[in-house]
């Protein structure tokens, strides 16, 4: 029985490195590719577990330590205070990732400029259309009558 546990066990740990190699690999390229947005992500990350931590020693600081004692208000207002350093990071690095980068404000813009032009010349087809209209119903509606002159040859 101990046999398979350490068949597990091995299993395990060669699955765990072989994940931690493709986020260090993924890492990798997205800092090659994109430095400010993979740097901002990963702060995000941190910031999300530190928050997460802070928030759990705010608790435990607050149900499970005495109150009168010297360092619980450090050790609360600290994790409060980190909890809310945390909370600035996270938005802060939110919006930085969630910004369009250059290439899509760029595809944005074409994407605009193409749809002006099929709108203006939808408009363009719309005038000359209502003109061709027009100038129909102004030649079917009125009979053009020549004076007629009637000349008396007697």
């Amino acid at each position: 029985m101990p046999v398979f546990l350490a068949f597990e066990l091995v299993f395990m740990i060669v699955m765990a490195l072989i994940a931690v190699a493709l986020a260090v690999l993924a890492l990798a390229v997205g800092l090659i590719t994109h430095p400010l947005r993979t740097i901002a992500w990963l702060l995000n990350r941190i910031a999300s577990v530190v928050g997460g931590l802070a928030l759990i020693l705010a608790l435990l600081a607050w149900f499970g330590y005495d109150h009168t004692k010297s360092d619980f208000a450090p050790v609360f207002w600290g994790s409060v205070g980190t909890i809310a350093a945390c909370v600035f990071l996270i938005l802060l690095t939110q919006w930085f990732l969630d910004r369009p980068t250059r290439a899509e404000r760029r595809a944005m813009e074409m994407q605009r400029l193409e749809q002006e032009r099929e709108y203006e010349q939808r408009v363009r087809e719309r005038l000359a259309w209502e003109r061709e209209q027009r100038r129909q119903s102004e030649v079917g509606s009125y009979i053009d009558v020549q004076p007629a002159y009637i000349h008396d040859e007697r």
